[in-house]
C-alpha cells in the first residue's frame, strides 16, 4: 500500500466517519424527538399530568370549539405572583378553536396550568433540572 493511501486511511477516514455519524445522530434526534403535544378539548387537557426536562417545550394545541384562556393557576384562577414561563403569567394566553402555542420551560419545577374560561381543564407540570 503506498504511503499517500495510508494517510487517508489512518489520518483522513476516521474523523470523516465520526463527523458523519455525529450527524446522523443529531438528524435522527431531531426527526423523532418531538415537544409533547398537550391537546385541550372542552372537557380537560389530554393528559393531567406531564413530566418534561428543563429547557423543553410542550405544544399546546386547542381541539375545543371554545376559546380557551391558559394562565398559571388552579380551577380558573390564575396564579398573579407565578412569573414563568412568560407566555402563561397572568392574565394568560388566549387560544381560540384549532390555535396552537409552544411553551418553553426553561426553570425546573412544577407549574399548574388553568383554563380561565372552561371547568375542569388543569394540567400539572413537572420539571425536572437538567443533568
Amino acid at each position: 500500500m503506498s504511503r499517500s493511501r495510508k494517510i487517508v486511511l489512518y489520518l483522513v477516514v476516521p474523523p470523516v466517519l465520526f463527523a458523519l455519524a455525529i450527524a446522523l445522530v443529531i438528524f435522527f434526534y431531531l426527526q423523532f424527538h418531538k415537544a409533547p403535544e398537550m391537546d385541550l378539548t372542552s372537557r380537560g387537557f389530554s393528559l393531567s399530568t406531564v413530566e418534561i426536562n428543563e429547557g423543553e417545550t410542550i405544544h399546546f394545541v386547542n381541539q375545543s370549539n371554545v376559546t380557551q384562556v391558559l394562565c398559571l393557576g388552579v380551577d380558573k384562577v390564575c396564579d398573579t405572583h407565578a412569573v414563568a414561563p412568560k407566555a402563561l403569567k397572568a392574565p394568560g394566553i388566549q387560544l381560540k378553536p384549532g390555535d396552537t402555542i409552544t411553551v418553553v420551560f426553561e426553570q425546573y419545577g412544577t407549574y399548574n396550568i388553568t383554563s380561565t374560561n372552561v371547568t375542569g381543564v388543569n394540567l400539572t407540570i413537572t420539571v425536572d433540572a437538567a443533568a
